[in-house]
C-alpha cells in the first residue's frame, strides 16, 4: 500500500487539513480581527480588479463626427491656397 512513507505523507496532509479548518472556523465564527477583515477586503478589491479590469471605460459621446469631416477640411485648405494662388504668381512675376 505504499509503505510507512505513504502513511507518514497523508497523516502530514491531514494535519495540514486540519489547520486549515480550524483557520476556517475561527475567521467562521467571528473571531476575525480588523487587521484580519481589511487585508481579506484588499485581496478581494485586487481579485475584483483582476478579473473586472483597471475600471470603468469612458464614456462614449453622444454625438458622432462625421468620417468626411477632415477631407472636407483639407478642401477648404486646398480651395484657399487655390485661390491665392493668382497672387503669389503675380508677385513672382513682378
Amino acid at each position: 500500500m505504499g509503505g510507512i512513507e505513504h502513511v507518514e505523507k497523508l497523516m502530514g496532509e491531514t494535519a495540514d487539513a486540519i489547520a486549515y479548518q480550524k483557520e476556517v472556523s475561527d475567521m467562521l465564527g467571528g473571531r476575525i480581527t480588523n487587521q484580519d477583515e481589511d487585508e481579506v477586503e484588499d485581496e478581494l478589491a485586487a481579485l475584483e480588479r483582476e478579473v473586472n479590469g483597471p475600471g470603468p471605460l469612458p464614456a462614449v459621446p453622444d454625438t458622432i463626427l462625421s468620417v468626411s469631416e477632415p477631407a472636407e477640411a483639407g478642401r477648404e485648405r486646398a480651395d484657399r491656397q487655390a485661390e491665392r494662388r493668382p497672387e503669389r504668381q503675380a508677385m513672382l512675376t513682378s
